[in-house]
């Protein structure tokens, strides 16, 4: 009986340690944005618990003008991104991104999941229109793929 109930605290406390772990990532950090300090304001979109409704106004006209251009490039917008707004690049960088002005980060499990993170203060329509166009082309070339192997390079992607 002894080495049973060794083997379960064993198991219990390596599963603790794998938890600790994957909290730690930036999947498990912005698949759980909404317990972290922000609040969704739209669907997908989430603002800083911080910010104040002028802000929240600014990130609307924001996103309406990113995706006017959107539209004019790629016609149709399939892609749904998490879009995540704050005031303080401090905050973000908390989620595990290097945010100077905003970021793309895209996880795929069989559908391409884009996270956008923005620092308000230090971006406008050009940058987080092209965040919102790594979306849609991830959107785009991943679907239905199950890697998280890019299927092009770097440089045609940024291009």
């Amino acid at each position: 009986m002894k080495r049973k109930q060794k083997l379960i605290i064993v198991l219990a406390s390596l599963m603790v340690v794998v938890l600790i772990i994957l909290s730690q990532t930036s999947f498990v950090k912005l698949s759980t944005i909404k317990y972290r300090g922000y609040h969704e304001i739209a669907a997908n979109i989430y603002l800083d618990n911080n910010c104040d409704m002028e802000m929240q106004e600014e990130v609307f006209n924001l996103l309406e003008q990113s995706c006017e251009r959107l539209e004019g490039f790629w016609g149709t917008v399939e892609s749904e991104p998490i879009i995540i707004f704050s005031d303080s690049q401090q905050k973000l960088s908390k989620l595990n991104a290097g945010v100077n002005s905003a970021l793309a980060s895209t996880f795929v499990f069989g559908r391409a999941r884009t996270y956008i993170l923005v620092c308000i203060p230090k971006t406008d329509i050009n940058i987080l229109a092209h965040e919102m166009s790594h979306a849609e082309f991830h959107c785009r070339i991943y679907e239905g793929k199950y890697s998280n192997t890019p299927l092009v390079p770097m440089w045609f992607d940024e291009g």
